[in-house]
């Protein structure tokens, strides 16, 4: 059994939740920084936003890379194959049907389009990685891995 081991960075530059996990704390601090460069006071609320996010946000990307990382290094290799992407304003799902332990599967994950999504097509052969104990949480292993 081969360990496919999954890139932080690759995961969160791909993975929409874990891209807004690390943008989120960004985005708040950069408006922190031009409210302050501006003369605006900063109120408690706005404060208390940009504390959570800056813990909130991640937390949200370890989450997501540790759950991916997980499936990436113990689960099932199987073939499958797009069948079909979606994006809207710079964020997607893309959809792919696999087969695991003889029974069909359609997965999708939740992506940013970026440089290895904009590669993928529809009727693509994929190598899927799926969670022996939950074969319906699964990942296209080239998304994810280093």
């Amino acid at each position: 059994m081969q360990i496919n081991q999954a890139s932080f960075w690759k995961v969160a530059w791909t993975d929409y939740a874990a891209s807004l996990g690390m943008l989120g704390p960004v985005t708040v601090l950069l408006v922190t920084v031009i409210m302050l460069l501006f003369g605006e006071g900063i109120d408690t609320l706005w404060l208390y936003l940009t504390i959570g996010m800056c813990l909130a946000g991640p937390l949200l990307s370890l989450w997501r890379y540790s759950l991916i990382a997980g499936v990436l290094g113990e689960g099932i290799e199987v073939d499958g194959h797009v069948t079909r992407i979606s994006f809207f304003r710079g964020r997607g799902r893309v959809y792919y049907l696999y087969t695991f332990q003889g029974e069909r599967f359609e997965g999708s994950n939740a992506v940013q389009q970026n440089g290895y999504t904009r590669k993928l097509e529809i009727g693509l052969p994929v190598k899927v990685v799926v969670d022996r104990e939950k074969p319906k949480k699964a990942f296209i292993k080239q998304l994810y891995q280093g």
